[in-house]
């Protein structure tokens, strides 16, 4: 694969078995004592968070031994949301095949559900596209009782992740998700966006 190609030198064979146990011992264990940036995976010298960055979320998606393959898939999501291009499937699937993943609940845990939260909110004015229209209080419980408590749901849930998020922030998700938080707040108040 060619986000490899030049990174020969960082493998050793003979260790590998040994090396994938030991990360993902680790990562099971959900240890948050030290910080991702610490970490021996993806370092500078490997400029893995680059590679990553080049490849399509399906890709990244298929692996989940590095944090850096988490935050490239996250910061892409947030920045899309930031510039209202809101990919309902693609954030659906990666959040929800996400919550399995190794490094979800040691860090990344509340990313992924802002990102189900928004696309879950942004499925919910696709389905409602053509609006509201009631004027009849009775109308309007009703719908409310059925359907638009939904929307309330999610953007509780939202926000409940968006707190977690900031009680042990990612540097480099901190401001994208910043950025997805500005578009949520903005097309709840106008109840429009683009898909």
């Amino acid at each position: 694969m060619e986000v490899w190609k030049g990174l020969e030198r960082f493998v050793s064979q003979s260790n590998t078995a040994y090396c994938y146990s030991l990360v993902s011992e680790w990562r099971e264990r959900g240890d948050r004592g030290r910080p991702l940036g610490t970490l021996p995976l993806g370092g500078t010298g490997t400029r893995l968070p680059e590679r990553f960055d080049k490849l399509e979320v399906e890709t990244l998606l298929t692996g989940d031994i590095f944090p850096a393959i988490h935050e490239s898939i996250l910061k892409r999501f947030f920045q899309e949301t930031a510039e209202q291009v809101v990919k309902i499937d693609g954030m659906l699937k990666a959040a929800e095949h996400q919550r399995t993943a190794g490094w979800y609940l040691s860090f990344f845990a509340p990313y992924y559900e802002c990102l189900y939260a928004i696309a879950k909110m942004q499925a919910f004015y696709r389905d409602h596209s053509e609006g509201f229209h009631l004027v009849e209080p009775k109308a309007v419980w009703k719908l409310y009782t059925e359907t638009a408590w939904e929307m309330d749901r999610f953007y509780r849930q939202f926000h409940t992740a968006f707190g977690a998020s900031l009680k042990d922030s990612n540097v480099v998700l901190e401001d994208k998700l910043k950025g997805a938080t500005d578009y949520v707040k903005g097309s709840t108040k106008t109840g429009s966006s683009k898909n």
